[in-house]
């Protein structure tokens, strides 16, 4: 259901939106539009509040300036009225367009300099002759006709140009119009395609010399990798041989120790014998 009440933000809103749209050049009817989405209301009542609300504050100033709202941007322009010849003219000059493929409202934009709401004015006079001023919109075909143009129903042509044969200088100036024309697109063509290929190629030799850093890189690792560990299997081969000299020292220092411990023990044997006056025999 629409909201019947407007709040003093909903009017600054509503007249903010309407600034903001005459700064992005937008039509008033869309800023009515969104305003009407965002607050549940319809475009119509929008419109109409709008326009009553501008009497009424430029009644009551006071009023304007407690809600915010410069006036001078709202100024309500009363256009003036198309005479009969202002109207004829921008008929038949939008008719002029269409024949060339042009839309109605490019024609009225082009005719308005871009001006967006001189444009709306524009299209909605020419729509209104086309709907209600028949007699006008029909001596606007006439005179199209007789100006060289060719309508049908409310559609207008450009007039057929008669037919002319062409010579036989003006087919040799078109063939060779049109081998100039070929060998200068074959040309573009081939300069394309020279040009991709070696863009390709620029490519993948970027590619490839990235390849060989990146396995160059690799490489002087790994060769780092086996130096550092021909240096540790040296010093793994050194230790080892170190550790064989101290057992083979060790095991020759027990062994000569042993050895002189048996032969103490014989000659204190042999002593003892002696000493009780036995005779020893001993093996030479």
């Amino acid at each position: 259901m629409e909201n019947s009440k407007w709040s003093d933000g909903e009017i600054k809103k509503l007249f903010s939106g309407v600034e903001e749209a005459k700064y992005q050049n937008k039509s008033l009817l869309h800023a009515f539009k969104v305003h009407a989405k965002k607050f549940g209301r319809k475009p119509n009542s929008v419109r109409n509040f709008y326009y009553q609300e501008i009497q009424n504050l430029n009644a009551s100033n006071k009023r304007a300036s407690k809600l915010g709202i410069n006036l001078e941007k709202h100024l309500i322009a009363q256009p003036e009225k198309f005479s009969k010849e202002q109207a004829k003219e921008l008929v038949k000059e939008i008719l002029r367009k269409k024949c060339l493929g042009v839309s109605v409202r490019r024609a009225c934009l082009e005719q308005a300099g871009g001006d967006l709401s001189k444009m709306v004015r524009l299209q909605n006079k020419f729509r209104n002759v086309l709907k209600y001023e028949k007699e006008l919109y029909n001596e606007c075909l006439k005179e199209l006709r007789e100006e060289g143009l060719e309508t049908g129903g409310n559609v207008v042509y450009l007039k057929k140009q008669e037919d002319k044969r062409l010579s036989d200088e003006d087919v040799s100036s078109l063939f060779m119009g049109l081998v100039k024309l070929v060998k200068r697109t074959a040309f573009e063509n081939a300069e394309r395609q020279l040009y991709g290929q070696t863009k390709t190629m620029s490519t993948e030799l970027r590619e490839t010399i990235a390849k060989l850093s990146a396995a160059e890189r690799r490489a002087q690792i790994l060769k780092e990798d086996l130096i550092l560990q021909e240096k540790k299997n040296k010093a793994l081969i050194q230790e080892n041989l170190e550790l064989k000299t101290r057992l083979a020292k060790l095991m020759s220092e027990k062994i000569i120790k042993t050895s002189n411990n048996k032969n103490k023990s014989l000659a204190n044997y042999l002593r003892e014998i002696r000493e009780r006056g036995k005779e020893v025999k001993t093996k030479v």
